[in-house]
């Protein structure tokens, strides 16, 4: 028995199946009707292909996904697709055919006039996102499932509403500390040249309203960006000395490598308000679990002078914030989307704050292995690294968010 009509037919070469495959995955995620032979094979079995295909790309989908490349130009399946289905937009007059380029290879047949998404610097997410859009369709149905379609993560509503933001009181970041090494007490005193954050631009405390929405439950990890890395052939960074375990949180990631996987996932990195408020709760605590530091609740570097190890993502059960969002605190310092700008906090506005629009560093947030005073593991904390590089004692991780509808 035939299925149809299709929401969507994706037509594309054998060499761009990658691409077609992971588009047509978030597709089905979403709830669409996906037309992609590998997925069709019961349907192919048998069919005289030339009809069958015309029937598909003709008459029997909503709309028509074309791949565009050299490798499309060459092939003959494709370009019978692609005739099949300039047969309809031209009877219909309508936005049938939503090209796709993967290079600029030209096409004949597909009108020079009509527009196009490309890829990169689009990704199969926010491909995805627009078909959504021609359909009609609302890209956020599938959040009711608690789990995002392009790499499997687990999301958490943080819903509208007011929350405490910054701190009373300047908070020192590098204090004198006591240390328990080989069995004694060692005191560790940092010159003041050093100090060079007195907490002041968490400065001052107020209430901030943001929009409701949504959040990974946990830090990216590897195994997640590895995929991404696979599918898109951006590069792995700089591997930790503890190598790479899948469960455990991505490191050693620029600002840029972090933007990138947000806009492969169709996401974005969180405004400072939106990570803090994730971490704190409305009632601004100091930590995710509380006002008091504890050394148990999240993996940190406190007790070894930041020389651990990351752990797998969600260890912590008691660090959760009251959201149930896991290792907000520890592990790894997590990007966000702002510049860092010490001052901000004096002029920022109280509804959706979007963080500092220019400067020279992007704020990073959290505390992780490589964190030796609890002072920088409090939900308040901001501090800011160049988008371009990280600090080799700064574990530098990441986690998505987007907005509702």
């Amino acid at each position: 028995m035939e299925s149809g009509p299709f929401d969507v037919a994706i037509s594309f070469a054998g060499e761009d199946r990658r691409h077609a495959k992971a588009l047509a995955d978030i597709l089905i995620q979403y709830g669409l009707t996906v037309f992609y032979d590998e997925y069709r094979q019961a349907e192919l079995w048998g069919k005289n292909l030339n009809l069958y295909l015309a029937d598909v790309y003709a008459k029997r989908s909503k709309c028509v996904v074309i791949l565009l490349s050299r490798h499309y130009a060459q092939k003959v399946w494709p370009i019978h697709e692609l005739k099949s289905a300039l047969s309809n937009a031209i009877r219909q007059s309508a936005e049938y055919i939503l090209p796709v380029r993967l290079d600029d290879t030209t096409i004949p047949g597909i009108n020079p006039d009509i527009a196009y998404l490309r890829c990169p610097p689009l990704n199969v997410g926010e491909i995805a996102e627009n078909v959504l859009a021609k359909l009609g369709r609302s890209e956020r149905a599938w959040t009711e499932n608690r789990v995002h379609p392009v790499d499997g993560a687990e999301i958490v509503l943080i819903p509208r509403g007011e929350f405490l933001m910054g701190s009373e009181h300047p908070s020192e970041l590098y204090v004198n500390v006591a240390r328990v090494r080989d069995g004694g007490i060692v005191a560790i005193d940092l010159p003041e040249d050093v100090a060079f954050s007195k907490g002041n631009d968490e400065m001052p405390r107020r209430r901030v309203y943001l929009d409701e929405y949504w959040i990974y439950r946990f830090p990216v990890t590897v195994e997640q960006y590895q995929k991404f890395c696979t599918l898109t052939g951006h590069a792995m960074p700089k591997k930790p000395l503890w190598g790479w375990i899948a469960r455990h949180p991505i490191v050693n990631v620029t600002w840029e490598d972090a933007d990138a996987y947000c806009r492969w996932a169709g996401c974005s990195l969180p405004t400072g308000a939106q990570w803090e408020k994730a971490a704190r709760g409305a009632d601004g605590r100091e930590y995710p679990w509380g006002n008091d530091w504890d050394p148990l609740k999240c993996a940190n570097g406190v007790s070894d002078w930041g020389m651990g190890t990351t752990s797998p993502v969600g260890s912590y059960l008691a660090g959760t914030s009251p959201y149930g969002v896991f290792d907000m605190a520890g592990s790894v310092d997590e990007w966000c989307t702002g510049w860092y700008d010490p001052y901000y906090y004096r002029t920022m506005p109280d509804k959706n704050p979007p963080g500092a629009s220019a400067g020279e560093y992007r704020v990073f947030r959290g505390g992780s292995i490589g964190s030796f005073n609890p002072s920088q593991f409090r939900c308040a904390g901001r501090h800011g690294d160049h988008p371009r590089h990280y600090l080799g004692f700064i574990v530098n991780g990441f986690r998505p968010v987007f907005r509702s509808g």
